[in-house]
């Protein structure tokens, strides 16, 4: 069983999301947005037992904004709208497509890596 709901904080609609392998963390974009935002579930035990309770709060785990680097060839901008992510099966690794503004001279995409974990605490590092 499931429902809908709107949020009211959050502008936009889902751009994409992807489920921890464990299946107790959600994480999702949103359409003109260049963050990432989880939600946590957990099972109920006890008479509440085979239900799902989330944590309610999504919350900002990444920010994705364009960032300009300087190399030896130049200026580099990274960062931007994500587009698609997905989670590997061992939950160590999360792939993000991300692109950058279109009216911005030398923006373009890119595949970030992080490094995953989800327990004891979740951990969202660049790698």
């Amino acid at each position: 069983m499931w429902t809908c709901e709107h949020w009211p904080t959050i502008r936009g609609r889902c751009q994409t999301g992807c489920w921890s392998p464990d299946g107790s963390r959600l994480l999702f974009t949103v359409l003109g947005e260049s963050v990432i935002y989880s939600l946590s579930f957990s099972e109920y035990r006890g008479e509440m037992q085979g239900q799902v309770g989330g944590s309610k709060t999504a919350s900002i785990v990444a920010d994705l904004s364009e960032t300009i680097f300087e190399t030896l060839y130049g200026e580099e901008r990274i960062g931007g709208e994500v587009h698609s992510m997905v989670w590997d099966p061992t939950g160590e690794r999360l792939a993000v497509i991300i692109r950058g503004p279109p009216d911005s001279a030398g923006s373009q995409v890119a595949i970030a890596v992080f490094r995953t974990r989800n327990s004891p605490v979740f951990e969202l590092l660049p790698w």
